[in-house]
């Protein structure tokens, strides 16, 4: 329910200034032959990645790009974007309903199939992954992650966490630690990065899980962060979320797409929309990417399944 409530909030002015200024530059892209019938575009969103906007900002991203949809294209957005929980969304490309997608790796794990094998990534986390850390103060006591028995954890709440749960679970089970919900005492999550951090920070939570980029960011601010917190665990780098096409969708729609999402960082508008999601340019690679993260959520699944049929 709560989930739901963001994505009518949030989530769909985000995902409506997405739209728009796909239509804007899908625009300039076909100019050159704009005279022609329109192609259908249908493109769907993964509600999770709206977690953490700020509507206002996405208010005024809808009202800029807005500004943008001018003249012909030969795409066209119909229906409108649609934001759609993971069940949803999975089933929607499974059974080719959109032709476009932005969604996380986890749901991808059930497309994989379905899915053109060029993807779009974030500049930063094509290059170097995410990393998920596993922070606790340096004067806790605390000297392995079997001393986080019966204590208190806090986890950042963001599209970038979307494999930290799998991570932690395996990553206690390597150690022959229970799983997470009877190891820690309490476990709490926040959308803001800075409430799982500082309470670490403080004394009044003994460990928190965030990625390494914003921890990193508040160190920047907070340089005391770095010499009292001490990393306990470090996830190896993968990949959250990622933005593609459905295999089956017409050539010149993969071709459009993929001009508008590299030029995004060639104009203004463009930019505006990777400030809102906290990137700095998009690139395509090959979906051989994703094999790592694939790899852990698999590693997962067959924890899971070891322990619905009480192994240990």
């Amino acid at each position: 329910m709560a989930a739901a409530r963001r994505r009518t909030s949030i989530g769909a002015a985000a995902a409506v200034a997405l739209c728009l200024f796909f239509s804007a530059r899908l625009c300039a892209a076909a100019s050159a032959t704009s005279n022609g019938p329109r192609i259908p575009f249908r493109l769907a969103l993964s509600h999770r990645l709206f977690l953490n906007l700020n509507e206002n900002d996405a208010r005024a991203a809808v009202k800029a790009w807005s500004e943008l949809v001018a003249g012909q294209s030969r795409m066209e957005v119909v229906g409108g974007p649609q934001v759609l929980e993971s069940d949803e969304i999975v089933r929607a490309i499974a059974n080719h309903l959109v032709d476009g997608f932005s969604i996380t790796t986890p749901e991808y794990a059930k497309l994989e199939r379905f899915v053109d094998p060029v993807i779009f990534l974030d500049d930063a986390t094509a290059k170097n992954g995410i990393e998920y850390l596993l922070l606790v103060r340096q004067d806790s006591g605390i000297p392995d992650l079997a001393g986080l028995r019966g204590r208190s954890l806090l986890a950042f709440d963001h599209v970038s966490m979307t494999l930290a749960p799998a991570w932690l679970e395996t990553t206690l089970a390597a150690a022959s630690l229970e799983a997470a919900d009877r190891f820690f005492g309490r476990a709490a999550k926040s959308t803001q990065v800075s409430q799982a951090v500082l309470p670490v920070f403080f004394g009044r939570a003994d460990a928190c899980l965030v990625t390494r980029r914003a921890f990193d960011t508040m160190c920047e601010l907070n340089p005391q962060l770095r010499q009292r917190l001490r990393i306990l665990a470090v996830s190896p780098p993968v990949v959250a979320a990622l933005m593609g096409a459905h295999k089956d969708a017409p050539f010149e729609i993969k071709t459009n797409l993929l001009k508008a999402l590299l030029e995004l960082n060639q104009t203004p508008a463009g930019l505006q929309i990777l400030t809102l999601f906290q990137s700095q340019r998009i690139v395509a690679r090959d979906s051989a990417a994703l094999r790592p993260s694939i790899e852990l959520l698999e590693q997962y699944e067959r924890l899971l399944a070891r322990r619905a049929g009480g192994k240990r």
